[in-house]
């Protein structure tokens, strides 16, 4: 039986508190901007048109439809909120829908696992020191709280790297083609009647 020494499980603490601090950062919502109002205004400019509302509504819907999957596709743990000009994507939405200053906190709890023992973590920018930290845990904890801290930081860094990455190119590529003319064209020819 290994005994880890109040350094090395310093060391691993700052380890894991760093990695929290870059996951928090990056659990901000990702925005799509909606391209209906700005198609609505170009098909009323065009000459001699008549825009058959229903097909425009549904042409709307089928297109939101798609953009949800897409999300989905890449994750299904996220929140879509679709008021207003964009979709707000709330990727790990139990965590990212928190008011910014608690983000870190709940951040360490959900990878930690140490919600029994009611500790707050700090923020992103001032981590619970060590020494006040280690407090909530007695010697015998120390292996099992090493490598609780080991695994967490891995699953936090696979949580950024691959799935925060990945929504974040998802949400671009979606709101790029909102704005290409190519989809404009295909809602022309879809809604106007000449």
């Amino acid at each position: 039986m290994m005994t880890v020494s109040k350094f090395t499980l310093k060391v691993r603490y700052e380890l894991c508190t760093r990695v929290a601090s870059m996951l928090s950062d990056r659990l901000k919502p990702f925005k799509i901007r909606k391209p209906f109002a700005k198609f609505w205004e170009r098909l009323e400019n065009e000459d001699g048109a008549t825009i058959n509302i229903s097909k425009f509504n549904k042409f709307c819907d089928e297109y939101e439809m798609v953009v949800v999957d897409r999300i989905h596709s890449v994750n299904e743990d996220v929140e879509i909120d679709d008021k207003g000009e964009n979709w707000t994507v709330y990727i790990f939405p139990k965590i990212s829908k928190r008011v910014r200053k608690d983000v870190f906190n709940a951040v360490v709890n959900e990878f930690l696992g140490c919600q029994s023992k009611n500790i707050h973590f700090g923020t992103s920018g001032s981590p619970l020191e060590f020494d006040k930290f280690i407090q909530h845990f007695t010697e015998d904890e120390w292996d099992e709280l090493y490598n609780k801290m080991g695994q967490a930081s891995d699953d936090m860094q696979k949580k950024v790297m691959y799935e925060i990455m990945d929504m974040n190119q998802m949400c671009n590529l979606l709101d790029n083609m909102g704005n290409r003319d190519t989809l404009y064209n295909k809602c022309k020819q879809i809604v106007i009647s000449h």
